[in-house]
């Protein structure tokens, strides 16, 4: 028996089929393709090329980028994690700390004489090693605070209440709006460029010097702050990145990755039992979402489709709301914040609206479609709910795509996606030239790839994508405050 199918045997025979398993690439892209294959569904593999989120299986295994010795997952967290190439000593190090009591670390023969001093040996022909309970330093948590900066019914408020309902199965947990309100040992801010940023080192410089241990969950970036600022906060508290390529982005060195928590308080939806095909997208307006361009595809595709988008006119920007304009010129009508409009198929509804709304009109959809055109490392919450409703989820190649795990389809509209790129390109010549490189790969994809059509569409009817909940790396995170 090769080396190979002894581990896929030694994995199979000790770990359920839902435990959580890290691989290193690329020694063991093999691996992870094979665990999947015989029904292992939380695969994690780390690679240091951004070429990772194209691997096989993207929308069913976790690929994540990882450009250094420390993974930043949070403490505790899996409960194996295989290295089969050469990694650093202190890479070893950083995978026990990550391993739940107990767990197993898998890896190279060289690091034997290291492992049989801190670990117990479990099988010497694949040199796999169990690590026993880790004493925690920090002391039981039983309160939590949430601190938000965000009063209105946008996504940071809708978040965090979210977030709110899901500790408080475990801890007693509640919202301010202030750090004079703060009662807890433990505060987490919750932080969006715009919101806090005249606010935040002040607050966690006050909440430090109450004793309390600060958590910042960063929802889009730090920047804004300065440098100085962000290693100050780097120091004092544990910052929470959606990504990797999120704190690197910034520049931070010390942080947790977290990504969106799940939508749990949203009921799966039944399976689309339907025969005949029907587009579906929801989301607050933005002007890379491109509800413009979806409508153009349902058109071209002879398909309906049902949008729900969130419009405030009085607070965003013209430039905020092209994609709604340009939405307006296909349907001949005017799109106000409360509006019903329906024209060739495309049937558009604006407003506020609640989950189990959103759910009940995405549930007479085949499909679900994002067309977001960013290049800036954040994170869709609305790609994250839409895997709740038992649907595929299908979207343009994007960062925020390839982090939800959606199914990604080459071109929408190639003349309008080669648009829009090409922009983006010159944007970012202009801004950030290490984007450009990027850019020019999804130019390249774009002209020489395929445009969605309904075989497709058909080929991805069942096809759903992994849920990847970043409320269990909170709980981990939890564990320690370094």
């Amino acid at each position: 028996m090769d080396e190979l199918s002894q581990l896929i045997e030694f994995i199979a025979s000790n770990f359920k089929e839902d435990s959580r398993i890290l691989i290193l690439l690329p020694e063991g892209l093999s691996l992870v393709e094979k665990l999947f294959e015989i029904g292992f569904t939380r695969l994690y593999s780390l690679s240091s090329s951004k070429d990772v989120y194209n691997m096989p299986y993207n929308y069913r295994i976790r690929y994540l980028y990882c450009n250094s010795d420390v993974t930043h997952f949070p403490p505790k967290f899996f409960d194996c994690c295989i290295a089969l190439g050469n990694i650093s000593s202190r890479k070893v190090g950083y995978l026990i700390e990550i391993l739940k009591n107990n767990g197993t670390l898998i890896c190279s023969e060289r690091y034997s004489d290291l492992l049989h001093q801190r670990g117990e040996s479990v099988v010497d022909s694949i040199r796999a090693y169990s690590f026993s309970s880790r004493h925690n330093t920090y002391p039981e948590v039983k309160d939590i605070e949430l601190l938000s900066y965000s009063s209105g019914r946008g996504g940071i408020s809708e978040y965090t209440h979210l977030l709110r309902s899901r500790l408080a199965t475990k801890y007693r947990t509640e919202v301010i709006g202030s750090v004079e309100e703060s009662r807890s040992d433990i505060v987490i801010i919750e932080y969006a460029r715009g919101l806090a940023l005249k606010n935040i080192t002040r607050d966690v410089e006050y909440l430090v010097s109450k004793g309390k241990r600060v958590f910042v969950e960063v929802h889009d970036s730090l920047k804004g702050l300065g440098k100085d600022k962000v290693e100050w906060l780097e120091q004092r508290c544990t910052l929470l990145y959606r990504s990797n390529e999120s704190g690197e982005y910034d520049g931070v060195h010390r942080y947790y990755i977290m990504p969106h928590i799940s939508y749990t308080n949203v009921e799966p939806l039944e399976k689309y039992s339907d025969t005949e095909l029907y587009l579906g997208t929801f989301g607050f307006a933005g002007r890379y979402k491109r509800f413009d361009l979806l409508a153009r595809v349902a058109k071209k595709l002879k398909l309906p489709i049902k949008m729900m988008i969130s419009i405030n006119k009085e607070v965003e920007s013209r430039n905020y709301l092209q994609s709604i304009t340009s939405l307006e010129k296909i349907l001949g009508k005017s799109l106000g914040e409360n509006s019903e409009v329906e024209k060739d198929g495309v049937y558009v509804r604006t407003g506020f609206f609640e989950l189990e709304d959103i759910r009940k009109e995405m549930g007479e959809c085949s499909h679900i479609l994002f067309a977001h055109r960013s290049n800036t490392y954040y994170h869709s919450g609305t790609m994250t709910l839409a895997k709740r409703f038992n649907r595929p989820v299908i979207a343009c190649d994007s960062f925020q795509s390839r982090q939800a795990q959606c199914v990604r389809v080459d071109s929408f509209i190639k003349l309008i996606d080669f648009r829009d790129e090409l922009l983006a390109l010159g944007s970012s010549l202009l801004r950030n030239r290490k984007e450009s490189f990027g850019i020019l790969k999804y130019m390249y994809k774009v002209l020489f790839g395929k445009e969605i059509d309904k075989e497709f569409l058909n080929e991805h009817i069942s096809t759903l994508s992994m849920d990847d909940d970043g409320f269990y790396y909170l709980l981990s995170a939890l564990q320690t405050n370094t």
